[in-house]
């Protein structure tokens, strides 16, 4: 009898112990919380660290074009050939300057032509399978592909007294940004949708080229590129007010 009570005490004891539903679907719901939360800042992590990544991979591109065009890289013995990248957002459909603004091209002015990547149609090559190709495309040294859903969003122009012109409101769609020995300094080209270069070019000579980049989630980022030959990764606003879609 003794035995039988202190046994029903001691399951009343582990009964009360016990998780009721209530507590339990609190805890399962806390869990959940703390889960998403961690998720969703992982993501948000992820994705900003992966639009910086980016953004400093183009700006390296850039310096590695002003060091091959300054320095002591030639084509063919000749050290007079400006190097350069070479940005054309344009729609790949576009007939008569077709773009690519989920890559950009890496270039040497063969042709002196001005400090830009190849010239209208029928020269215009573009983005395809031929760049590296000497025997069809003599200016063309690599094209970077951009991944990851990130794409270059707008290419704006500075004119050093804080006006902005930009692809999403106005008829720019390019730029060319070439180097030659001996100067550190940038040959900014921009270009228009049709792919003629804005003139007078030295009108934009001593300006700042932005090049705005954006993330599948909306973030962004610009390189800024001097033309006293700086280049610098930021967060421009200009940057921010995007309406485009990758």
């Amino acid at each position: 009898m003794f035995l039988s009570k202190q046994k029903n005490k001691e399951n009343l004891a582990t009964y009360k112990s016990g998780f009721t539903l209530i507590e339990l679907l609190v805890s399962v719901f806390i869990i959940g919380v703390i889960a998403s939360v961690t998720v969703y800042n992982h993501k948000e992590f992820t994705d900003s660290l992966e639009i910086t990544n980016l953004a400093y991979a183009v700006a390296l591109s850039i310096r590695e074009a002003q060091i091959s065009g300054t320095a002591v890289k030639g084509i063919s013995g000749n050290f007079e050939k400006a190097y350069g990248i070479h940005f054309n957002i344009n729609p790949e459909t576009d007939a008569n300057f077709p773009g690519n603004n989920k890559a950009y091209l890496l270039f040497v002015d063969d042709e002196n032509d001005q400090y830009i990547y190849e010239n209208l149609p029928p020269n215009y090559l573009g983005f395809n399978n031929n760049c590296g190709d000497p025997s069809i495309n003599l200016e063309c040294i690599q094209q970077i592909d951009i991944g990851r859903g990130n794409f270059i969003s707008k290419i704006c122009v500075n004119d050093g007294s804080g006006d902005l012109s930009c692809s999403d409101d106005s008829n720019l769609a390019g730029v060319d940004l070439t180097f030659l020995r001996p100067k550190l300094d940038t040959n900014i080209r921009f270009r228009r949708q049709n792919g003629t270069v804005l003139t007078p070019p030295n009108q934009y000579n001593d300006k700042e080229a932005i090049i705005c980049l954006k993330s599948p989630s909306g973030r962004t980022k610009s390189i800024n590129v001097l033309h006293s030959g700086q280049i610098y990764v930021g967060k421009d606003t200009i940057c921010e007010d995007i309406s485009d879609e990758s």
